[in-house]
């Protein structure tokens, strides 16, 4: 589906249809009112021809350039103009805002757009003002446009402002700082929609997905910002931390500095599929918000309590609950078939790091080491293929 978007977003080359459309109806509408009224002062503009520049410096400012450009006499005309021209923009680009920022967006760019030119219809007509009230000779005929385009520039730079600070969540410093994560993916999203996490989604525009929650429609753009992925998705959602600090259940596993996402994520989904009570991330493991990690697992670590704590403290917590801890070793342990039921009953397994395996003074700290029984000619296993394997002989 995310390649399908992508190869369909790079194709799409030049204006959309819709927002074209949109544009020539707003030139139409407001160039209508020059060739139908003309140049006419609205009574309550003459005192800006000619007022100081010092009680309001805009209109008058603009107005000048004009007289420059086009000389005293013939100056009105391409004034009523280029305000029309201005209305006409502005009154598009909260159309085209409206229709990239919410679901059945054509709709309501419509709608927005008919709604400007109800305004100057009422002022024009119902009004009886001399001149459509957008396109008088008068301030609030430039002021009204500006002020559109301003609001719509605050409200990009606050949007910014966000997509930046989603941006941030890339690196584990300020997830840590904000105690929030981003998920990838429809997959991931709805399995965070189920454990309660998300606060809220970041979708592409045009694109649908039900929910009750806050929905934000961001650009292709935007949306290739916020994803780590090759492939942009259509959906990315922001997610609380879990908060949990204890040990829970007496099937535990412990996972002393493990480095690679991959492994990291491969394990979890083992540990849920066999019943693991807690995973034990030690303190210099990679972090479980990764994005690589929380892609490998699937949105598996909602199902199971997942806490943060320095290995040593862990195993001295896990001795006062009478758990026995086995340590794997492939020199100095036992066979893994060699456990009895009841040492398969309560348990917290220590794996260790991939290059160096468990930590020699976490070793020490271990009831007991143990191993796979394989071919003499193979050295070693993947950690996440061996932790599968034993969480897989201790269920």
């Amino acid at each position: 589906m995310a390649m399908e978007i992508e190869k369909e977003r790079g194709a799409k080359k030049g204006w959309d249809k819709w927002e074209l459309g949109l544009l020539a109806a707003a030139l139409l509408f407001y160039l209508f009112f020059p060739l139908y009224d003309g140049p006419v002062w609205c009574k309550d503009s003459m005192s800006y021809a000619t007022m100081d520049i010092t009680r309001e410096p805009l209109y008058p400012t603009f107005l000048w350039v004009f007289r420059r450009l086009f000389g005293e006499g013939n100056y009105l005309m391409p004034v009523v103009v280029a305000q029309s021209i201005l209305a006409a923009y502005a009154a598009w680009k909260l159309a085209v805002t409206v229709k990239a920022r919410k679901e059945g967006g054509k709709i309501l760019s419509l709608i927005a757009l008919v709604s400007q030119f109800g305004v100057t219809i009422l002022c024009r007509f119902v009004a009886a003002r001399s001149s459509a009230y957008t396109d008088s000779i008068m301030t609030e005929g430039l002021g009204l446009s500006l002020y559109v385009l301003f609001v719509l520039q605050l409200y990009k730079y606050i949007i910014d402002e966000k997509i930046k600070n989603l941006v941030k969540l890339q690196k584990k410093k300020y997830r840590d700082l904000t105690n929030t994560y981003l998920i990838e993916g429809e997959h991931l999203v709805n399995e965070a929609i189920k454990a309660g996490t998300v606060l809220e989604i970041f979708l592409l525009e045009n694109e649908s997905f039900l929910s009750n929650l806050k929905i934000n429609f961001v650009s292709y753009e935007v949306m290739k910002k916020i994803s780590t992925l090759d492939s942009i998705p259509k959906i990315v959602a922001l997610c609380k931390k879990n908060n949990n600090k204890e040990i829970i259940g007496n099937k535990i596993l412990l996972l002393d500095e493990i480095q690679d996402p991959g492994n990291l994520g491969t394990i979890i989904r083992s540990a849920v599929a066999f019943n693991i009570d807690t995973i034990i991330l030690s303190e210099n493991t990679t972090d479980l918000y990764n994005p690589k990690v929380l892609r490998a697992t699937q949105g598996i670590y909602n199902y199971i309590n997942i806490i943060r704590m320095p290995s040593a403290t862990a195993v001295e917590n896990i001795k006062k609950k009478n758990i026995s801890i086995y340590g794997t070793n492939v020199n100095d342990g036992v066979d893994l078939q060699s456990l009895t039921n009841e040492e398969k009953n309560s348990f917290c397994l220590v794996m260790g790091n991939e290059g160096n395996g468990v930590r020699l003074n976490i070793q020490k700290m271990c009831d007991k080491n143990i191993y796979i029984r394989m071919n003499k000619n193979v050295e070693s296993l993947n950690v996440g293929v061996a932790c599968s394997i034993i969480l897989y002989e201790l269920s």
